[in-house]
């Protein structure tokens, strides 16, 4: 595994000019550095430090995941947003919004386009099992391309889930007439599987 931190504000800096291997040593670095962070870059702006990991060449097999913590309002989040959607298939980008400066919407949003997950934390409350929350989603396989096969479906919320193994998921769909049961399609590692899922009608 190779890692890297970023801290960002109105300019970003990095631990190491390229991702490292996790080991003791680039570990015990990473957590000296992060223990002497402070707020002192000024505004909240993504967009430069995330095409730079972006841009950053990623070795053959390897899948780039970004935790991004942040307790700021985010700028440029358009801008960020087409970004996300270009290398959706590069990087997926686990966010965690920290207090009542973050907005909530953009948050989830970045999540969901980059097919990662999102967490929010209150003030006062401890943000460690949020973040393990997210590591758990991201060392777990995910379950990609899935489709619900609604009958003479008129429309679905949301309309690409994102669904990782062992999760549970919410999935609401329209449909002009009552389903005996749904099919779901989608693929694990590239390999194709198909559940047939049964409908209770409500009375």
């Amino acid at each position: 595994h190779l890692f890297n931190v970023y801290r960002f504000g109105s300019t970003f800096q990095k631990l190491f000019p390229l991702s490292v291997a996790y080991t003791e040593d680039s570990l015990k670095k990473a957590l000296s550095y992060v223990s002497k962070m402070n707020a002192g870059l000024g505004g909240t702006e993504l967009l430069a430090p995330l095409k730079n990991i972006c841009d950053t060449a990623l070795p053959s097999g390897c899948q780039r995941n970004i935790i991004l913590i942040t307790d700021g309002e985010i700028g440029n989040e358009s801008d960020i947003y087409s970004l996300i959607k270009q290398t959706a298939n590069k990087a997926r980008i686990f966010s965690v919004g920290i207090g009542n400066g973050p907005n909530e919407y953009f948050i989830k949003q970045i999540a969901r386009a980059s097919g990662g997950a999102a967490e929010l934390v209150a003030p006062l409350e401890r943000i460690e099992p949020k973040v393990l929350r997210l590591y758990k989603k991201i060392i777990n396989k995910s379950i990609d391309n899935i489709r619900v096969h609604w009958k003479g479906q008129t429309g679905q919320v949301p309309v690409a889930p994102v669904v990782y193994c062992g999760e549970t998921v919410t999935i609401f769909g329209k449909a002009p007439s009552f389903n005996a049961q749904v099919r779901i399609t989608g693929s694990i590692d590239g390999r194709k599987i198909e559940w047939l899922v049964p409908v209770r009608e409500s009375r």
